[in-house]
């Protein structure tokens, strides 16, 4: 962590250090210039959703029960990079949270007590019966399992994909089933392969989609999307998180819409950044939108169309948020065209943030008038007449000083600023071949279908280079003593781009980001790289087509080093000369193993994720570091139970694990503790009386299936945030009388708690949810809670009684939803008062 507070400091002072010390006096010229007539409103309280896939500002569409609200089956080598991807990926993009269960990457009898959890939670079943589908135990189990919760609860739906199979082959178990069957029968016995064929059976009886080699899997995953979208919105239950302050502006807005009227309508919201535009667009968005066909919210219209290809990039949003699936047009004609033929039959809810006068409707979205009847167009911004992050998110008021004051080194000549980052500016500055003797930082942005080449000729003249930011670009030329300053690289290469670059030397590199690049084994900038001995921070992360990396062992500077997300490896990591390691994140990362007579040798690391990485010779060694202090050692499948880790170092202040910790008792300096998916572990979870936690702030205990109770908890005094989850054989709490302290409780799915005991005494409290607790029975009195602000009380099917809430004068966000015996709604009527 020591890496990157350093890197964001350097970096936020280069950037911002001009606009700091003109931003009073900037602020307070604008704020006489401009009026409204809005007051100030806060900003809408987070999401407690941790969907991080989005087409509208709301992380939560729907209101499920648990984390996930499809779940996929299928067998891994037969679609799991064909329509099982796509329909995935389908599903991401609209922020329905799927769990995807691939048996090749998750083997081990251990984890099927959580997949039989999150399927019972699940609402849709898609299984993709292939022709290797019966082969698999884990996709016969699977799919039992989605029968029984189907036969249990009607609620549940099967909506089967039959991928180059026969249907009859499933129903029957004829055909590639019929030899599946006979290898199982070698291993199981007949009771457990009858409850197989029986799925099979009703399964192969069910209407779906058959998928042929003419079929197109594209059509029939969007098809089968619609239907899974079609059956979440029939229970869909809107999410109104409006603080109080903004109801007359969010009323005002629904009124404007008239949303009874056939006629297609616009509406304007202005002020000055900063008064809470998109807080009230989000909430009347999250109000309206179930009543259209297909809707989207499209965040920095301003900024996006500030690029060279702004129109174009901002169309694609436009038509990907309501198609549901990504699309790229090559031109604003084309663009124009296709929200006409796509877009323009659906009845749309448009909402565009933050927009100036450069946005013009007919160029960007064509006629108003070819929009399908009763669509409605929202638009926020600062200028009454129209009705960045760089890296680094910041309010705009203040990206927009740095920015002005950048634009007012040269008005006329952008090569001759510091800093460059525009599309038109970049194009100027690179189209014509300008010198950049004074540019200090070049971003560019282009399309994935546009890749922009790059030649020596350009950087000629760019000695003071220190960032350069690149997305889909091809290098050429020969870059002898050029670019001999530069410190930071950011590339993304689309799998369209290739280097033709020679003497391309490195020597001052800190920084090399090449993060979701489609780099492969054979990309030439390999050798470039081993040139830069002082390289500090190297970042393969999601580089899905890398199998062999560089001998990272030779880079003795490097102090952060990111190969997540890199599947296709089985090289091991030597790092053996790699001592002044501080940052180590391998998260879902193959490496085979890390060669070294001890991982202890990385006296220096401070960070270390592990997590779902196949490294078998990790768990021994961990308490060796001294000074690491943040540890991530989740799911991790070459760790077993047998292996699991017995000491950790006393320096660490967070630790998240999968695995029984014996020894908590040295652990003074933690501060977070995350456990979840322990489910060999059923003794209770411990925290002896002795050991007071005196630094623990925030625990998290998630998927404990077999855990029972929670020994000791009443001990951690100094505990601010308790997050319990999926805890289904958990009956009760030990008392929170002690926990005086807590400002937030999270407690979901836990559907055996009848009695939160202590609760009362929470003065402290500032955030209560209570998620799925189905035998919960009374709340006690809250009444005395003046720091409560947000409550959400959902599916809690026995609760009787809420006691008054008027008196919570600080409540800025209430949801009690599917609580069916909460008859007297008198709390609710006073709390409106």
């Amino acid at each position: 962590m020591d890496v990157r507070e350093a890197l964001t400091a350097a970096v936020t002072a280069l950037l911002m250090l001009p606009a700091l010390i003109f931003l009073c006096k900037w602020l307070f010229r604008r704020w006489r210039r401009s009026s409204n007539t809005w007051n100030d409103s806060p900003q809408l309280p987070e999401s407690v959703s941790s969907s991080a896939y989005t087409s509208g500002p709301d992380a939560s569409l729907f209101s499920p029960t648990s984390n996930c609200e499809v779940f996929l089956s299928f067998r891994g080598p037969d679609t799991r990079h064909e329509i099982t991807d796509v329909l995935y990926h389908f599903l991401l993009r609209s922020k329905i949270r799927t769990f995807k269960h691939d048996e090749d990457l998750h083997e081990g009898e251990g984890i099927w007590p959580s997949l039989v959890e999150v399927m019972k939670e699940s609402k849709v079943y898609v299984p993709i019966l292939s022709e290797n589908y019966a082969h698999s135990k884990w996709c016969l189990k699977e799919l039992a399992e989605m029968v029984d919760c189907r036969r249990q609860d009607k609620g549940h739906i099967i909506l089967p994909i039959f991928y180059k199979v026969d249907p009859r082959d499933v129903r029957k178990q004829s055909g590639a089933y019929e030899e599946a069957f006979k290898r199982h029968a070698r291993n199981f016995d007949g009771k457990t392969l009858q409850i197989w064929k029986d799925a099979l059976k009703e399964v192969g009886e069910l209407k779906g989609w058959h998928v042929t080699d003419k079929e197109g899997q594209g059509a029939i995953a969007d098809e089968v999307f619609d239907n899974i979208w079609s059956h979440l919105s029939e229970n869909y239950e809107l999410m109104t998180d409006e603080l109080v302050g903004i109801d007359g502006h969010l009323k005002a807005v629904v009124e404007r819409l008239d949303l009874n009227s056939k006629a297609v309508t616009t509406v304007g919201i202005h002020g000055i950044g900063g008064i809470g535009k998109t807080t009230v667009a989000t909430a009347v968005y999250n109000r309206v939108c179930a009543r259209f066909d297909r809707h989207c919210f499209v965040e920095d219209v301003r900024e996006t169309l500030e690029r060279r290809d702004g129109i174009i990039a901002l169309q694609n949003k436009i038509i990907s948020g309501i198609v549901r699936k990504a699309t790229h047009v090559s031109s604003d004609s084309e663009g124009i065209r296709m929200i006409k033929d796509r877009v323009s039959h659906h009845k749309v809810l448009i909402v565009l943030d933050d927009v100036d006068d450069k946005f013009k409707f007919d160029g960007i979205l064509g006629k108003f008038e070819t929009f399908f009847p009763g669509s409605r167009f929202i638009f926020t911004s600062r200028n009454i007449k129209v009705g960045d992050n760089n890296e680094f998110k910041m309010h705009d008021q203040l990206r927009d000083l740095g920015k002005e004051i950048v634009h007012e080194e040269d008005t006329e000549h952008p090569w001759m600023r510091s800093r460059i980052w525009l599309g038109d500016d970049t194009f100027q500055v690179l189209h014509n071949n300008k010198g950049m003797e004074k540019v200090k930082a070049l971003q560019l942005t282009w399309l994935p279908l546009d890749t922009l080449e790059l030649t020596n000729e350009q950087f000629s003249n760019s000695s003071e280079l220190r960032y350069f930011c690149g997305d889909y670009i091809k290098i050429t030329g020969d870059f002898s003593g050029l670019l001999q300053n530069l410190r930071w690289i950011r590339l993304r290469y689309h799998e369209n781009s290739g280097d033709r670059i020679s003497n391309f030397h490195m020597s001052k590199l800190v920084i090399l980001d090449l993060r979701s690049s489609f780099i492969r084994d054979d990309w030439g900038g390999w050798s470039h790289i081993k040139m830069a001995k002082n390289l500090k921070v190297l970042n393969l992360s999601y580089c899905r087509f890398v199998t062999k990396f560089p001998e990272i062992s030779t880079y003795g500077s490097l102090e952060h080093l990111d190969l997540s997300g890199i599947t296709g490896t089985t090289q091991e990591l030597n790092i053996d000369n790699m001592r002044n390691m501080k940052v180590l994140i391998l998260e879902n990362c193959t490496l085979r193993k890390i060669v070294s007579n001890t991982i202890g040798i990385l006296q220096g690391l401070r960070e270390l994720d592990v997590s779902r990485c196949n490294c078998e010779n990790l768990g021994p060694f961990l308490a060796d570091i001294r000074r690491l202090k943040f540890l991530k050692i989740l799911r991790a499948t070459e760790i077993k139970p047998k292996n699991a880790v017995l000491e950790l170092p006393t320096s660490l202040k967070e630790l998240s694990t999968s695995f029984s910790v014996a020894n908590l008792s040295n652990l003074n300096n933690l501060e977070q503790l995350t456990v979840e998916y322990c489910d060999h572990v059923s003794i209770p979870l411990q925290f002896p009386s002795s050991l007071k936690f005196p630094s623990l702030r925030k625990l998290d205990v998630y998927y404990m299936g077999k855990i029972v109770k929670l020994e000791g908890l009443e001990f951690l005094e100094e505990l601010q945030t308790l997050c319990l989850s999926n805890m289904k054989s958990m009956e009760r709490l030990p008392s929170l009388l002690k926990l005086g302290k807590l400002r937030v409780l999270y407690l979901q799915s836990i559907p055996l708690l009848r009695e939160i005991e202590g609760l009362e005494e929470l003065k402290s409290l500032e955030e209560l949810t209570i998620d799925g607790c189905k035998s919960l029975e009374r709340l006690p009195d809250v009444s005395g809670f003046h720091n409560l602000r947000m409550v959400n009380i959902l599916y809690c099917h026995s609760l009787e009684w809420i006691l008054d809430l008027s008196d919570l004068k600080n409540l800025e966000r209430l949801s009690i939803r599917n609580c069916a015996k909460l008859a007297d709604r008198f709390w609710f009527k006073r709390l409106s008062e």
